[in-house]
């Protein structure tokens, strides 16, 4: 089970994952980004809404990634 914490601020997407060791860590996404974690792009996860958020599974490491 991979959970996300999604919030906006000025216009990005920002992204903290639990479980990581470094809860302060944010993940910055810009308009066209996408989240490495989960696969979700900026304009899903601004879709999808602030909030604390739960996934099946993070998504399998692909080559050059």
């Amino acid at each position: 089970m991979l959970t996300i914490e999604v919030r906006y601020d000025d216009g990005v997407v920002k992204i903290r994952k639990f479980g990581t060791g470094d809860f302060k860590r944010w993940t910055i996404l810009k308009p066209g980004d996408e989240d490495r974690v989960t696969g979700w792009s900026f304009d899903r996860l601004r879709r999808l809404g602030e909030g604390i958020w739960e996934f099946a599974s993070p998504l399998p490491a692909t080559a050059g990634a």
